[in-house]
């Protein structure tokens, strides 16, 4: 997995038993690589910045080598790969995860699975969140409501209503939440990310600022992707201090967090980079008390590892012939099959 905070990539060794939505998956380890220095220029893409075709190809070419490498790192056996790829854009109908597929599937002499959101968008769906079912699959306990909650570039959140019913499964994107606090943090800090949260926890949000931020992000209902970090739009932030321009941002985060619509959870379950973050995480706990907080490491599948566990159950669903995406998440009017395959002729 390769997030929209371009921190590198993620990957998850996961045992599966079962097949179908009877699996069971069992983390067993995992390896984070950086991309290096290239990323910024992948990061300028993201942005809307017009590049060759030629120097887009390079790109690929450099995310598949980082793809391979971790792999490789991990020294472990595997049957085959899901590979989620880089987001470059993100605009339903509209969508690229970049990966170069059969690369990889040479590479690693195994099958790998990948453009996941694919079959989804062209149905007429969002094609995300696209990890609820493998969180229901995971985490679902019954007669307890859940909520698990991604803080990643974007805040995707799952709700698990304890069911057996998919129908009843929830999710959506919530807000931004690294995009914005990474970008604070590189452009006044001069640090590629507020390591721990400690500069906002040194801060004070302003409530003033934090009315005029509601009002200014109103990029709601839908998934969501490029653009929707308007970073533009949040210049007004910049007349406080960096510590409470961060602790500004993390208050609305958490807020937004806590009015999710939708039947409250018992318990919460925090993953992703930004769980890593203390004012983040303390601030969600303050918003949801009394719930109970958790991290998904106290169940057994590391905080930065949460969407690359949850690849590989999306790639046994797709081996096995099981829709990934809930049209109760996405909005498609029925889940198609996903996923498209490369290097077939290494099932041994």
């Amino acid at each position: 997995m390769s997030g929209t905070s371009l921190d590198g990539v993620d990957m998850a060794l996961v045992e599966v038993r079962g097949r179908g939505l009877d699996l069971e998956a069992r983390f067993i380890k995992g390896l984070h690589r950086e991309f290096g220095p290239w990323a910024e220029a992948v990061r300028e893409v993201c942005q809307g910045k017009a590049v060759k075709v030629e120097d887009l190809l390079a790109m690929r070419a450099k995310m598949s080598q980082v793809h391979l490498q971790v792999a490789r790192d991990l020294g472990e056996p595997f049957d085959f790969a899901c590979v989620h790829g880089q987001t470059l854009f993100h605009r339903p109908p509209l969508t690229w995860q970049m990966v170069d597929l059969p690369a990889l599937a040479i590479g690693l002499g195994r099958p790998v699975v990948g453009d996941l959101r694919a079959e989804d968008v062209l149905m007429g769906g969002e094609g995300a969140p696209i990890t609820p079912l493998a969180d229901h699959l995971t985490w679902s306990k019954e007669g307890s409501c859940r909520w698990v909650i991604n803080l990643g570039g974007f805040v995707n959140l799952t709700t698990l209503p304890g069911t057996t019913s998919l129908e009843a499964i929830g999710g959506g994107d919530v807000c931004p939440c690294n995009q914005w606090l990474d970008e604070v943090s590189r452009r006044r800090a001069q640090r590629s990310y507020d390591e721990g949260g400690r500069l906002a926890l040194k801060g004070e949000w302003s409530p003033e600022a934090l009315k005029l931020l509601e009002a200014a992000w109103t990029a709601r209902g839908r998934s969501l992707g490029t653009g929707d970090e308007n970073r533009e739009g949040l210049h007004f932030l910049e007349e406080l201090s960096v510590e409470d321009h961060l602790a500004t941002l993390v208050e609305g985060i958490c807020r937004w967090v806590a009015r999710w619509e939708g039947p409250r959870p018992d318990e919460v379950i925090l993953a992703g980079g930004g769980a890593f973050n203390q004012a983040l995480v303390e601030g969600l706990k303050r918003n949801l008390e009394p719930v109970v907080v958790m991290l998904s490491s106290d169940l057994g599948c590391p905080i930065d590892m949460r969407e690359a566990h949850h690849m590989a159950v999306l790639g046994a669903l797709c081996q096995d012939g099981v829709p990934i995406t809930l049209p109760s998440v996405t909005g498609v009017e029925q889940a198609p099959l996903s996923g498209t395959w490369s290097g077939m002729g290494a099932w041994s």
